[in-house]
C-alpha cells in the first residue's frame, strides 16, 4: 500500500490554532479561579444571631494604620459586606461592633496633638476614642459610646483598646453594606500606629440588650370594668438606676388608663420595684398598651408591649356563679318535664276540645 503522509501545516492554521488554545486557557482560568466572594456567603451578617470579625469580613490579617503630622494626617479601610434580610438594630436582636487593637506611638520629639480612632456602619458614626497625647509617657484617652463617655490613662507608648458599641437605628438596614475604620491626627513631633486585631474586632449580633432595665408583668385580675396588671421594673445592673419614669402609651386599646394617669416617678431603683397598672375597658379583648420604663443613664431604659385580656370578675364569688348555673338548670328542666307531661295527656292526633 502506497504511505500516507501529512501535509504541514500553513501559518495561517497554525495561528488560528493557537488563539483557539489561549482562549481556552483564559476561559478555565476564569471558571477555576476563586474570585470574590458573593456576600451571601462569609460577607452575609444577620438577622439574629450572627458574629463575623474583620478578617472574616475580607481585612487583612495585619491591619494598620499609620499617621504622621504634619506630613500624613489620616489613613483608613474600608469593608463592603451585606446584612441579611429582616435585620433590624433591636428589640429582639441587637448589633454591635468590637475595635480591639493598641496604638503605638514613636515620641522621637516633645509630642503635641491628638489621634482619633472611629469607624462607621453604612456612613453611621458607631465608634469613636480620642487619644491625647499632650504629656510625655501618658496618654489620656476617652472612648464615647451608648453607654456614655468612658475615661482612661494608660502609661507609656503602646495603649490597648478594646471598645464595644452599639449600632446606630440607621446603620442597620438590609442590603449591601459598609464598614469603615479612620485615623485622623493633629499636632506635631509625633508619628503613631493603630494596629487592629481583626480576628478580635468586627461585627456582632445577638440577644444581648444594651439596656439595664427590664420589665415584668403579673397575672392580671378585673373588678367590673377595672383591670389590674402587677408590673415588676427590674434593675440588673449592680449601680442604682436613678430616677427612673414609667410611662404608659395607649396603642389600639379600647380603654381608659386608671393608672398611672401620666408619668409615675418611681425614684431610684437598686434592685426592683413594683406598682399597679390599672385600666378600665368596656371591651372583651380591650387591646394592647406600651409600658416605658426609663432612667437618668442612657442604659437605663425598658419597653414592653402589654396585650391585655379581659378575665372573669373576681368579685364574684364562685358560690354565686354556681347558684346561678344550678338555679338555670333546674328551671331549664322543670320546663322540659313539663313539655314531656303535656305531650304525654294527649295522644297524637287527639284534642281537648270533642
Amino acid at each position: 500500500m502506497p504511505s500516507s503522509t501529512s501535509a504541514p501545516l500553513s501559518d495561517e492554521v497554525i495561528k488560528t490554532l493557537r488563539a483557539v488554545l489561549l482562549a481556552a486557557t483564559a476561559l478555565c482560568a476564569i471558571s477555576l479561579s476563586p474570585g470574590r466572594s458573593h456576600a451571601g456567603l462569609t460577607g452575609l451578617v444577620g438577622p439574629n444571631s450572627d458574629e463575623r470579625s474583620l478578617r472574616q469580613l475580607g481585612a487583612e490579617a495585619d491591619l494598620s494604620l499609620d499617621v504622621n503630622p504634619p506630613d500624613s494626617r489620616s489613613a483608613s479601610v474600608g469593608l463592603d459586606f451585606e446584612i441579611a434580610e429582616g435585620s433590624n438594630q433591636g428589640p429582639e436582636s441587637w448589633w454591635y461592633i468590637n475595635l480591639v487593637g493598641v496604638l503605638v506611638i514613636d515620641r522621637a520629639m516633645d509630642p503635641q496633638g491628638e489621634v482619633f480612632l472611629s469607624a462607621g456602619v453604612n456612613g453611621q458614626d458607631v465608634a469613636s476614642i480620642k487619644f491625647d497625647l499632650s504629656q510625655q509617657e501618658i496618654v489620656n484617652w476617652r472612648s464615647v459610646g451608648f453607654d456614655g463617655q468612658r475615661d482612661f490613662t494608660t502609661y507609656g507608648r503602646r495603649v490597648p483598646f478594646d471598645f464595644r458599641n452599639l449600632l446606630t437605628t440607621q446603620s442597620v438596614r438590609a442590603g449591601p453594606s459598609k464598614i469603615s475604620v479612620d485615623v485622623a491626627a493633629e499636632g506635631s513631633g509625633f508619628s503613631a500606629v493603630v494596629m487592629l486585631d481583626t480576628s478580635l474586632s468586627g461585627l456582632e449580633v445577638g440577644d444581648d440588650t444594651p439596656h439595664d432595665l427590664s420589665l415584668s408583668f403579673g397575672d392580671s385580675s378585673s373588678v367590673g370594668r377595672d383591670i389590674t396588671i402587677p408590673v415588676e421594673v427590674i434593675n440588673t445592673d449592680p449601680s442604682p438606676a436613678r430616677a427612673v419614669v414609667v410611662t404608659v402609651i395607649r396603642d389600639e386599646c379600647q380603654c381608659e388608663i386608671v393608672h398611672p394617669d401620666g408619668e409615675l416617678a418611681l425614684g431610684d431603683i437598686p434592685s426592683s420595684l413594683a406598682f399597679e397598672l390599672r385600666v378600665r375597658s368596656d371591651g372583651i379583648d380591650p387591646g394592647r398598651l406600651t409600658v416605658i420604663a426609663e432612667g437618668a443613664e442612657r442604659n437605663d431604659f425598658a419597653m414592653a408591649e402589654l396585650a391585655l385580656r379581659a378575665v372573669p370578675d373576681s368579685s364574684s364569688p364562685w358560690w354565686r356563679t354556681r347558684t346561678t348555673l344550678a338555679v338555670t338548670a333546674v328551671c331549664l328542666g322543670i320546663v322540659l318535664l313539663g313539655s314531656r307531661s303535656a305531650r304525654a295527656g294527649h295522644p297524637k292526633g287527639g284534642s281537648n276540645y270533642d
